[in-house]
């Protein structure tokens, strides 16, 4: 961020006036929309896990205007001042994610920010997974649980549901072998 912000986190951090989650966050936001305007939609990669421990911070802090703005599609952010975003990795959890660009040979980035020990996503992430590995499905039914709520509060201003965002596809999430496909969401035959 230095180039951009004129500070390193690192910096900040030392300060101990700011969580290093909402200075990355809102520098990354930042930069995201600086960079993207000549876009019409962008494409992050958020995964499963991402998004189920970002729906259940939301709901457990009562954050109830960045919940409903969520979701596979960005709502609420529709303007020309916001380039749209989907997220194509919705339903893919971060393992098969990662096992996908081990067995395909893609060199990315998978390593933890040096504070996510003292974020409240990691304590969040911890619960989720042990969640999941004691009931499987977890994370996908938690999303599922989700749209249907924003689905049946038909908030204003966005799309109607989870219909809606998968007649808008932008590309079909991969399987790997022995996955089963993704499933479709609110009953549709349509899949994000």
């Amino acid at each position: 961020f230095e180039s951009d912000a004129g500070f390193q986190l690192d910096t900040v951090m030392k300060t101990k006036k700011f969580h290093a989650c909402t200075v990355c966050g809102t520098l990354r936001r930042y930069l995201l929309n600086k960079y993207v305007k000549d876009y019409d939609v962008i494409a992050t990669g958020h995964n499963m896990d991402d998004e189920a421990q970002t729906t259940l911070m939301n709901l457990a802090r009562g954050n109830t205007s960045l919940f409903m703005r969520s979701g596979p599609k960005t709502l609420g952010q529709q303007n020309d001042k916001f380039t749209p975003r989907v997220k194509p990795f919705y339903y893919v959890s971060e393992k098969h994610l990662l096992t996908y660009c081990v067995v395909h040979q893609i060199k990315t980035d998978f390593s933890e920010c040096p504070y996510a020990n003292e974020a409240y996503r990691m304590t969040m992430t911890t619960i989720l997974n042990k969640y999941e590995d004691a009931h499987p499905g977890t994370k996908k039914n938690i999303l599922d649980s989700y749209l249907t709520i924003r689905e049946e509060l038909n908030v204003s201003g966005s799309i109607s549901g989870p219909d809606d965002v998968c007649q808008n596809q932008v590309f079909r999430s991969y399987t790997l072998p022995n996955e089963p496909p993704i499933m479709p969401i609110g009953g549709s035959t349509k899949y994000v």
